[in-house]
């Protein structure tokens, strides 16, 4: 199996695609389809975005998003779980992995803690990232 190098952004889009595609309703299985084709050609189609044919759909769709990196600060989010702050439910935004030191967890359940420092990988548009980060510092 061949190696290759995937940096931080390729992994944020890699998510943000695959987070896209569930939310439209993609079947499971047709979406890991996608992510084993990727990975097989080596992330190449996201080095080269004019190769990467979207549905007119999903293209306006990832327009209107954005995804961020989001520290959690020292506050009231420190040593409390997703499932408590109701991320999602109270800002739109949704966490697609966190990061602590140099693990990285995608997809984090409900009863992740987080912890100040940790590194969230988010996906909503703008007001929902304002929202999150507001939350975060108990605003």
């Amino acid at each position: 199996m061949a190696k290759f190098f995937v940096n931080r952004p390729t992994v944020a889009i890699v998510l943000s695609i695959f987070l896209v595609l569930r939310s439209l309703g993609v079947p499971a299985a047709a979406v890991q389809g996608f992510a084993d084709e990727l990975r097989e050609q080596g992330y190449e189609a996201l080095r080269t975005p004019p190769a990467l044919l979207l549905d007119p759909l999903l293209s306006e769709a990832l327009d209107q998003i954005g995804t961020d990196w989001v520290q959690v600060p020292t506050g009231p989010a420190d040593g409390r779980t997703l499932a408590e702050l109701g991320v999602r439910a109270r800002t739109g935004a949704s966490i697609v992995a966190v990061r602590r030191g140099g693990a990285l967890q995608a997809n984090p359940p409900p009863d992740r803690t987080l912890a100040a420092g940790d590194e969230l990988l988010v996906v909503g548009d703008a007001e929902a990232l304002a929202r999150l980060r507001g939350l975060l510092a108990g605003r």
